[in-house]
């Protein structure tokens, strides 16, 4: 977390008086504007690719999750065709989409694409 303090003093000051002391301190404030938008702008990139990574972590898993369960129904679906399957097995197979159900479904799904509208 990022802690930015400013503490504003009024002083009557002649912006072109000893020194250019006040065309000093409108610099100063300008310069230190342009560094809390600098960093939040350096923050937000960061965001960015911590999005962007943990997109592809989440689309990966996904994908992961997606395939197990697919080879998991094809070797169940072989077993019972070729009638090798046995009732613990069958209870085994369950209890295995059952987990693996119960961890797809910590992760939510994408959302189905919008149909593009068209144009009027």
């Amino acid at each position: 977390m990022i802690e930015v303090s400013v503490h504003h003093y009024h002083h009557i000051v002649d912006l072109d008086g000893p020194a250019g002391i006040g065309q000093r301190i409108l610099s100063a404030v300008g310069e230190l504007k342009e560094l809390i938008i600098m960093n939040d702008a350096e923050q937000q990139a960061a965001l960015n690719q911590l999005k962007a990574s943990i997109g592809k972590i989440f689309t990966e898993v996904k994908d992961k999750l997606t395939s197990l369960n697919t080879t998991i129904t094809s070797l169940q679906d072989a077993l019972a065709q070729a009638g090798n399957s046995s009732p613990a097995t069958d209870a085994l197979f369950a209890e295995v989409k059952t987990l693996l159900d119960g961890v797809d479904g910590l992760i939510p799904d994408a959302p189905a694409p919008t149909p593009a509208t068209p144009a009027a």
